[in-house]
Order: C-alpha cells, then structure tokens, then sequence
C-alpha cells in the first residue's frame, strides 16, 4: 500500500509492507521526492564561431563561420536572421561585418559573393519550423555542368568547411542559395547565356558526385523553404558556411591556376587536405582507401576526351603506342575511358587502383584526386592551348607523383602534340619506382 502526501512542494511517500506471520509487523519507509517548480524553457539564442579573420577589408573573403540557431525568412532575397540575447547584447552581439562571408568558391581574387545574416535583438520566436537536426552547408553554386568544378568547387570546400569544424564525418543537407544578380558560371547563368539548354545536366552531376558523399539530395534555398504556403519562418540547429577559400582556388588570377602562375602559395601544404577528402569520400562509398594496386591490372589508365571545344591530345593514338612499347611486359594499358558515363563508386574504384593516370588539365582531369598512395599522374598540356592546368593543387598533391609533359599546340588539327616516347619514359619510371 502506498499513501502520498504533498506539502509546499514536497511530497513524502509512505510505503507500507505486511508480513504475515505469528505476528504483523508494520514497515515504513519515508522517501522526500523535491518536485521542481514550473518554468518557462529558456529563450532560443543564435551562437556562432568564425575562423579566418584578417582584419581587413576584405577579411569576408577569408572568413568561415559555424551559426547555430539561424533563421531564413523564405523569401526570394534569402534573408537570415541571427538573433542576440537581448539582455545581453553586449556580450552575444557580433560586430557589424563580423559574420560576413564568402558563399562562393573562387578565392579572393575574383568576383565573390558575400553572404551575411542580419542580426536582431529578440530570441528565436516560438512559431517556427527546424529543419532536420543534422549539418547544414549554405553556398552559391558555381559551374555544375562541369565534373571538375562539381567536385572541386562544391563537394571538397563543403567537406572542408564541415571538417574545420570537427563535423567532418557527418551525414549533411547541402544548400544552394540562388542570387541576383546571377553569379557568373552558374548552371542559371549558363542556362540564362545558352551554353547549356537546360539544368538537368547540372542536377545530373550533382546527384551522380555530391549525393554519394552528403547522403542528401542538394536542396535549393529559396525553393524548398519557401514561405509561400507556409505560415512560419524555418531555423537551423548548425548552419556552416564560408566557402570562398576552401577550393583549390586561392590568390590565382587566371582562377584556373595555369602552369606558370606559381605566386599562389594557397594549396601549399594542402596534401594531407586531399588525402583525407579521398580517404572520407571513399569510406562512405564503402570503398578501402587504403588498397594498393595489383601489377597487370590498370597499369596504365587513359582518360578520355571529353570536352569538345577546348584542345586535347591524341589519347588514342598515345595509348597505342604504350601499348605497343609494354607488350611482353606484362603491363596492362587500358583504353582511354570516359569516365563521365560511369558511376561514381566506379570512376572512384578504377582510378585508386591505377599505377598511372594520363590525362589533359581540365574538369575530367579531377578525378586523379582518389589515385592510391605512390601512384603517378601524367599531365599532357601545352602553354599555348587553353591549358587550365590546376597547377597550386596537382603541384601540392602529396601522396601522388605528378608529371607535366609539353606538347605544341597545333591550329590545324586543335590537338596538342607531344613526345610519345617521353610518355613511355615517364610511364616506364612510374611502373619501376611505384
């Protein structure tokens, strides 16, 4: 039998106990249970912590940021709101400029889009939609028609700004912001100029390399949480963004890093970066970052052409020759391959365990990012062709031999031509010392 009693707060519970015997004997136990008086939760604030800070002018350009508790009005300006304790402005407010930064990702040195929250002096408001409790990465989409740039300019800096900040091996929802006006190079402003028909080739590409890694579809800001048809704003838990120096493009004038443009210092020392973007790329492909290639099998890995208006290299005619050149050698010199029709976790498992990697600068050329450890990578380029060489990244790429062979551009067949017996030194060095 149990009998509570409650007093200002106190509730004592008297637990009685019969034995039955020659005799009964009474047991009670007193227990206090303290019951805590109602309160009203506490007000929702934002928070934030930024890295990057140059104390300059243009410190937007250089700065990330982590907010949490930010909100988005939804509508087609993209507004959002960091909210302060107002009580307390002074110790949670940030500086005006202070959450400023860039949500596009080329660098300091060109056109850049900045992005900063408005601050207000309220709480959270209590009529409000969150979104899924997971990361969250804001960013202006830049060039997704382009394998290269969907990879370079998007997935890697959205891990790296996750990463930064110690949530690198989390599930997130990647999101793009539409801008007006159009960021240049933009599947909008592609399709907007007639480059390409259509975005479906952009959704196409995003699905085929980001999904893999977010685990989520990309979401569009404006359109999914549009407050059209919704009554209330909607907030996030942890929204990460400040992608403007998290690419392979840093302080490069020609963006794509020619060659002969060595003052760009940004990727120095960036090669332990990639190896963990390929070692976390490949585990949640499932795929082991750490297996070696075995000999006689992708020995030699051409990659085909694919861009039809820049110039290129004979990659048919080069890989004859190898092949010739390795016969009796037991050396397996494959096809050159348009990895663009392949699956990703394929495209992935084909080049990290491939000995040698030969291609052109270029979009197709980003794939050379998940060769194994000790493998090499062979440029064919000529200075005097469209050559976007990508140089401050394959120059700092650690795990991986890289080497450039210069060809001549010719106008009459718009192919670069080059020394095939110097490609099968190189190929010949490779297979010996890798």
């Amino acid at each position: 039998m149990r009998t509570l009693y409650a007093h200002r707060g106190v509730v004592i519970a008297f637990l009685v106990t019969y034995t039955l015997a020659t005799s009964v004997v009474l047991l009670l136990q007193a227990r206090v249970l303290v019951v805590a008086p109602t309160t009203a939760p506490p007000s929702v604030v934002s928070k934030f912590l930024c890295v990057g800070e140059t104390f300059q002018e243009d410190a937007w350009k250089y700065r990330s940021c982590h907010l949490q508790s930010v909100c988005y009005d939804g509508n087609a300006a993209g507004v959002f709101t960091f909210h302060v304790d107002p009580g307390r402005p002074g110790r949670s407010a940030p500086a005006p400029g202070q959450l400023a930064v860039s949500a596009s990702p080329l660098g300091c040195t060109h056109p850049a889009v900045r992005w900063e929250p408005v601050v207000v002096h309220a709480p959270v408001e209590d009529d409000v939609d969150w979104a899924e409790d997971i990361p969250h990465v804001l960013a202006v989409e830049y060039n997704g028609s382009n394998f290269g740039h969907v990879l370079g300019d998007s997935v890697l800096p959205w891990w790296r700004l996750l990463d930064m900040f110690g949530f690198g091996h989390d599930e997130f929802q990647p999101v793009h912001m539409e801008v007006d006006p159009l960021f240049k190079y933009s599947c909008a402003w592609q399709v907007r100029e007639k480059w390409i028909r259509d975005a479906s080739i952009c959704d196409e590409l995003y699905r085929k390399v980001a999904v893999p890694f977010a685990k989520r579809g990309l979401l569009s800001l404006q359109q999914h949480y549009n407050r059209t048809g919704r009554r209330r704003r909607v907030c996030f838990r942890n929204l990460f963004a400040g992608i403007g120096m998290l690419s392979d493009h840093g302080h490069d004038h020609t963006v794509h890093g020619r060659y002969a443009e060595h003052a760009d210092l940004h990727m120095v020392g960036g090669g332990p970066m990639v190896w963990g973007f390929r070692d976390e790329y490949m585990r949640r492909l499932g795929l082991d970052s750490n297996a070696q290639p075995l000999p006689g099998a992708n020995d030699v890995v051409f990659v085909a052409r694919t861009s039809q208006h820049r110039a290129w290299y004979d990659a048919e005619r080069a890989q004859a020759y190898l092949e010739n050149e390795f016969r009796d050698r037991g050396v397996q010199v494959r096809r050159p391959l348009e990895f663009n029709t392949l699956p990703m976790k394929l495209q992935v498992e084909l080049v990290s365990t491939a000995r040698v990697l030969v291609t052109f600068p270029g979009g197709s050329s980003y794939i050379a990012m998940f060769l194994p450890r000790g493998s090499t990578l062979i440029f064919v380029f000529s200075h005097e062709s469209d050559g976007r060489q990508d140089y401050p990244l394959w120059g700092n790429l650690a795990h991986v031999n890289v080497v450039w062979i210069e060809g001549n551009y010719s106008s009459s067949s718009r192919e670069v031509v080059f020394d095939h017996a110097q490609l099968s030194r190189a190929v010949e060095t490779a297979l010996l010392y890798q």
